[in-house]
């Protein structure tokens, strides 16, 4: 399923079943996902259920913002959902490796907050924050990946302690994977970050700290799509420690 448009449409997806799917070349475009959206103003993926595909992603979302809520990914060939230059909220949604290989969300370019979904099981890694993104991520779960959430190429997550990491082979990595671009920079929100975790950097990638507070006033569980670069411009810029 593919939709390609010029940046002032509106696209909602809800309770689709969508299994079996792959990539393809349509009009000189590449659809990378089973389920690919490009070029929108407004996007909406809810109570869906993706799983089983042969392509580069389940999901897949290209230059637009919006929502994806409480949905299901499972099992998807490379990655589960893959967001290229995309501002928005990540809410409630189940994601899940069932292959070799492969991560769960995947994000190039964009500003998200991620709140209250679960990952599980990737060979890969649960959250991949990339090339130039920031993440903000609260009351998520990470449980038996072999990395729970990797930063990189200049990117910043920013970690709330209320996230809850479990049998990750390791919990956090900072690092450059592309010499164009640089380290990652994780911020741990809340004394030394959650309780336990695990975290590796290397020498151009690094770990920093801020008050709870910081991000526990932005209400992260109730930011709307349009206020996302907004808050987290607003974190960038608290004091850090």
């Amino acid at each position: 399923v593919a939709v390609l448009g010029d940046g002032s449409q509106r696209t909602s997806v809800r309770y689709l079943d969508l299994s079996g799917g792959s990539d393809a070349w349509v009009r000189g475009a590449r659809f990378s996902g089973a389920l690919s959206i490009h070029y929108q103003r407004e996007v909406e993926v809810s109570h869906a259920s993706i799983g089983g595909n042969h392509g580069d992603a389940g999901l897949s979302i290209k230059y637009a913002r919006g929502r994806l809520s409480d949905s299901v990914f499972m099992g998807n060939r490379v990655a589960q959902v893959d967001l290229h230059y995309f501002d928005g909220v990540v809410r409630r949604n189940r994601l899940t490796g069932a292959v070799p290989s492969g991560s769960g969300l995947h994000a190039t370019g964009s500003r998200l907050v991620a709140t209250g979904n679960e990952f599980s099981g990737f060979m890969g890694s649960g959250v991949g924050v990339g090339e130039s993104s920031e993440a903000l991520l609260a009351a998520n779960t990470f449980r038996d990946n072999a990395l729970a959430l990797a930063v990189t190429d200049l990117s910043t997550a920013y970690v709330h302690a209320d996230n809850v990491f479990g049998a990750n082979e390791l919990d956090v990595s900072a690092s450059m994977q592309k010499s164009h671009f640089g380290g990652g920079t994780v911020v741990l929100a809340g004394n030394s970050g959650p309780a336990g975790i695990s975290v590796e950097t290397d020498g151009v990638s690094s770990v920093v700290h801020v008050a709870a507070a910081a991000i526990e006033r932005l209400r992260p569980s109730e930011i709307p799509p349009a206020g996302v670069v907004a808050s987290l411009s607003e974190l960038s810029v608290a004091p850090r420690r």
